[in-house]
């Protein structure tokens, strides 16, 4: 049975601002970011309120992934990126959720 909805498969975290989120849609049909109103929310140092909440846009076709990049990565992650962000991502005691219509899917 495929996935409901699209979830994280990957993240990168190197040095600096070198910072990636990967999303996989294996739903059988592509998705339409925007439409479905997705964002990810990140939660910074055990808060309860989110400290980023970042809008996604674009389609994600069944069996790819869409990777969010802060926009000051290395070029090498920049140029694999579908969306990049000016936002702070997070560190590796943050909280990631991804949300469709303000519910959390992941």
């Amino acid at each position: 049975m495929p996935p409901a909805d699209l979830f994280f498969s990957e993240y990168i975290e190197g040095s600096s601002n070198n910072k990636a989120l990967e999303l996989y849609n294996g739903t059988g049909t592509a998705i339409d970011l925007a439409a479905g109103n997705y964002t990810i929310a990140i939660y910074f140092n055990g808060s309860s309120s989110p400290g980023t909440i970042i809008s996604l846009s674009g389609t994600v076709a069944n069996g790819d992934v869409f990777i969010v990049a802060d926009n000051d990565a290395d070029p090498a992650i920049l140029a694999e990126a579908d969306q990049q962000v000016t936002s702070s991502l997070f560190n590796g005691d943050d909280a990631i959720v991804l949300r469709k219509n303000g519910v959390t899917v992941d």
